[in-house]
């Protein structure tokens, strides 16, 4: 892998309409919107001969994004809060004239960016919440990148407003999880590459919070309230 100092700067410049609405304790916002991201610096993957590839920094073209999004913070019920979040757009790359001499061609796809955070609050303080996360592959100049699902549950209990021991689980019953990964390709090369984590059966995590204050409590400055005009009246005095 190699830097490349003659880089020319990436711009980013996005144009969106948003509606906001607030309804008692619900708050929603859509909005539409397109963005371009104008000299992409990535790698770009050569193959040296049979067995190297080389990987260089360049300034390979520009990408286009054109779609909706939405996010809201809801309480159907008192003691639950949701907080969902979706993005749908349309990706357009487009390779500049470095990347047409490697083969490289432009890609049109759909890509779908979601998640959202759930919690319930139960008696003698018991919390239960989650968190999930989805998005599609997205859009590079000479591939594209992904991930799995994740999700997070967790289900917590206070203790005297100080104490809370909880516990926590992630994506169970999923034996491994992509993290990261990535597709590459040009003319007469490709390259496929996951990075991996080997999950037990329900992994669990032992949590344990504890919140205190300590230090001496000063006295607040008290201040009056009375406020008397200065005025100068008429004649002398």
């Amino acid at each position: 892998m190699q830097g490349n100092p003659e880089l020319a700067p990436e711009t980013y410049q996005e144009l969106s309409l948003d509606y906001s609405i607030l309804l008692n304790n619900n708050y929603l916002s859509m909005a539409s919107f397109y963005s371009r991201s104008e000299n992409r610096m990535e790698y770009l993957a050569r193959v040296s001969n049979e067995t190297h590839t080389r990987y260089s920094m360049q300034n390979l073209g520009r990408i286009d994004q054109a779609g909706i999004k939405f996010l809201g913070s809801l309480k159907p019920l008192k003691n639950v809060s949701f907080n969902p979040f979706m993005k749908v757009y349309a990706a357009f790359s487009r390779g500049n004239q470095l990347a047409r001499e490697h083969g490289i061609e432009d890609q049109k796809k759909m890509v779908l960016e979601s998640g959202f955070s759930l919690s319930a609050l139960f008696r003698k303080d018991f919390v239960l919440s989650t968190m999930f996360k989805y998005n599609s592959a997205r859009v590079s100049i000479q591939g594209n990148s992904f991930d799995d699902m994740l999700y997070f549950i967790s289900l917590e209990k206070t203790f005297k407003d100080k104490y809370i021991i909880g516990l926590s689980s992630a994506v169970p019953f999923r034996k491994t999880f992509t993290f990261q990964g990535s597709e590459t390709s040009m003319r007469a090369y490709s390259e496929y590459s996951e990075g991996n984590i080997q999950m037990s059966l329900i992994p669990i995590w032992i949590k344990f919070k504890y919140t205190f204050s300590s230090g001496r409590k000063n006295k607040r400055i008290e201040r009056s309230d009375d406020f008397t005009e200065n005025t100068r009246s008429k004649g002398l005095f």
